[in-house]
């Protein structure tokens, strides 16, 4: 799934019932095929007229919100009576990514060619886009450029430009690189900067934000960077994400006090002096576990992506551990290669396979290219398994032909399936974790308990996976631990708000703690007399959600008292229910005007970020901006490009 793809990681596909624990494994192949299908791949089935390819109407029940007139144009369409992430425009036959978490804008954004060639002769969008070829090749540019945002609104630009100002010369208009790097650059940060402090000056939670924070190095020229993120909830309570900087770290040394002293000096960009000590006292910074990081805000909590990498790394530990006389670790005492060899050899061959592929010329003749495991990037061991069995007759057959079958002898095709769907989980959580268009910090102790549930052993589970497991709950107890604002937040989940899966204890400091921050917010006149959810049609929960079944039962007795936070664990609450639609909980908490101090409470704990991966996305493109032939980039230059490419 995309970093944005779920709000509360509903991802199970709709398909058709099993009547027995047979019929359940049938299903989950099938949808691990269909799972593995991309655009192309659905593209070709279509035109080949394959049977697996269906189309259905985007359906809704009685109870949702109206459907979007978009849906007039759009079937969903499914292979194997699997609903895919996919429709199609039933006039030109395109085919678009969709998910119902992220809306139809897509869609809505869909130009389509019938309708376009209406208006404009076939010979001249043919002769645009021949020209648009001629260009692209003639600066070494891959055709997909043109699929980019930042090419796109290039070209809307020169259009309009051209309907306003008829045809020009473009070497009289368009400045030169020196002009552009001088003058334009930093011109469009300023003007953004600028844009920034007019609305976090207007911040509802001011001085309380949440930050993010992380460094980089150049491999190229060894040049360190520190990005630093704000985010919060706005006066339309929409979560809002603004990179401050991404500035050459300028220090020999990176300590706290160095990281500290630059986040503070970014700050002083955007706010007044006097404001910067205030703001890095009362808000939360999110960062990885590094020692340098961990106390450069005295409020500081971890980035959970990174939790969840490390713990994923260690449950498929394989390093041999010298003893040295030193207590080891229990984490540290198993080894994949002793305990579970055929999950290891199927890792290992696996990416012994890839790392073939790709050294010959056999990866370009595939259907779709295999991808190695790579151990800095999240889930890096499923998006390789993943690839390998897309492709494993093809793949098969490769070999096969030059006489080099056995490179597969290690790997079992029925235990990559089975691991692709233990650690799929895993990469639905990091996704949820990692977007940043929607709030996710309520969903963190739901998400844990899942995980939880998730790797405890079963009757059914093979010797290597109840050694695999118990690997994994040794190292989920030491990096997926939970804080009791994890539980305040879950708490402002209507449907969550009991924590019916936590232990009374936690239940009992998570209510103490929630009042205790409301009661910090200053007195404000409550005059309704009743609890009254968001006004318009509710966004439903997904019946299917993968972390329902912890949801409360509204049917237990509470203690009704007078204060907001009583109020609102002891009112029934009904929401909407539809399959493929999400809650939205910032739209919820912007109607709970009957509560005033909670409501400014949920504005400020929603608004904190999951994890720090807003930055870690940010320093991708700088990877991507610096390469072999760009190694003499300024540092401001690149700090320029890299803020506008964010906030544009």
């Amino acid at each position: 799934m995309d970093e944005n793809d779920a709000r509360s990681g509903d991802g199970d596909n709709q398909g058709g019932n099993s009547d027995d624990d047979n019929g359940d494994s049938e299903k989950n192949k099938t949808m691990i095929r269909v799972s593995l299908l991309g655009k192309s791949d659905i593209e070709n089935l279509i035109s080949n007229n394959s049977k697996r390819i269906s189309y259905v109407d985007k359906q809704v029940t009685s109870k949702a919100k109206l459907m979007s007139d978009v849906w007039i144009k759009f079937k969903l369409i499914q292979a194997d009576k699997i609903t895919t992430d996919f429709v199609r425009c039933t006039d030109c036959k395109t085919v678009l990514a969709y998910k119902s978490s992220t809306g139809t804008s897509t869609l809505k954004k869909h130009n389509c060619p019938k309708q376009i060639s209406a208006k404009i002769p076939s010979s001249a969008i043919v002769e645009l886009n021949n020209e648009i070829v001629i260009g692209l090749a003639k600066d070494l540019r891959p055709l997909g450029t043109v699929e980019g945002a930042g090419f796109l609104r290039l070209a809307q630009a020169l259009v309009k430009f051209g309907s306003i100002y008829g045809n020009q010369n473009v070497r009289e208009i368009i400045h030169h690189r020196t002009n552009l790097k001088r003058t334009n650059l930093p011109g469009l940060t300023i003007a953004k900067r600028t844009e920034i402090c007019e609305l976090l000056a207007m911040a509802p939670s001011k001085p309380t934000f949440a930050f993010t924070t992380d460094m980089w190095t150049d491999k190229h020229s060894q040049r360190s960077f520190l990005s630093f993120t704000v985010h919060y909830v706005n006066n339309e309570w929409q979560r809002t994400t603004h990179m401050l900087a991404v500035d050459e770290f300028m220090e020999e040394k990176k300590t706290t006090a160095n990281i500290r002293k630059e986040c503070e000096r970014i700050l002083g960009i955007y706010f007044i002096q006097d404001e910067v000590a205030t703001i890095v006292d009362n808000s939360f910074l999110i960062t990885n576990g590094g020692s340098n990081m961990i106390n450069v805000f005295p409020k500081r909590l971890s980035c959970q992506c990174h939790k969840l990498n490390l713990m994923v790394h260690w449950m498929l530990n394989d390093k041999q551990i010298n003893e040295n006389g030193q207590d080891i670790p229990t984490k540290k005492k198993f080894r994949l290669s002793e305990e579970c060899p055929k999950i290891k050899g199927a890792l290992a061959g696996v990416k012994k396979v890839v790392r073939y592929f790709k050294q010959s010329s056999l990866n370009s003749s595939l259907s779709t290219t295999l991808k190695q495991d790579v151990p800095t990037r999240w889930n890096s061991e499923l998006i390789m398994l993943k690839s390998y069995l897309k492709v494993a007759p093809e793949v098969k057959k490769k070999l096969l032909d030059v006489n080099n079958l056995q490179m597969l002898s290690q790997v079992d095709d029925a235990i990559v399936e089975e691991l692709i769907l233990f650690l799929t989980l895993f990469a639905d959580c990091t996704n949820v974790f990692s977007g940043d268009k929607f709030a996710n910090f309520h969903l963190i102790a739901p998400w844990y308990h899942t995980l939880k549930s998730h790797i405890a052993v079963t009757p059914e589970d093979s010797s290597e996976f109840v050694s695999l497991k118990r690997q994994a709950e040794v190292c989920f107890a030491e990096y997926c631990k939970l804080d009791i604002l994890h539980y305040v937040a879950c708490m402002l989940h209507p449907s969550y708000k009991k924590l019916k899966f936590a232990d009374p204890a936690t239940r009992i400091s998570a209510v103490a703690t929630l009042k205790q921050f409301v009661e910090a917010f200053p007195n404000i006149s409550d005059s309704a007399s009743s609890l009254s959810p968001a006004p318009g049609p509710s966004q439903p929960l997904s019946k299917k959600c993968r972390i329902a079944l912890l949801q409360d039962s509204d049917d237990e007795d509470n203690d009704i008292d007078h204060n907001e936070v009583n109020k609102y664990l002891s009112t029934k609450i009904s929401l909407d229910e539809e399959p493929d639609e999400k809650f939205d909980i910032l739209e919820f908490w912007r109607g709970m005007k009957s509560l005033p101090r909670l409501q400014k409470v949920a504005r400020w704990v929603l608004g904190i970020p999951a994890s720090e991966a807003s930055d870690e996305r940010v320093f991708s493109a700088t990877g991507q901006t610096i390469g072999p032939r760009r190694t003499e980039l300024a540092g401001s230059t690149l700090s320029h490009l890299t803020f506008i490419h964010k906030n544009y």
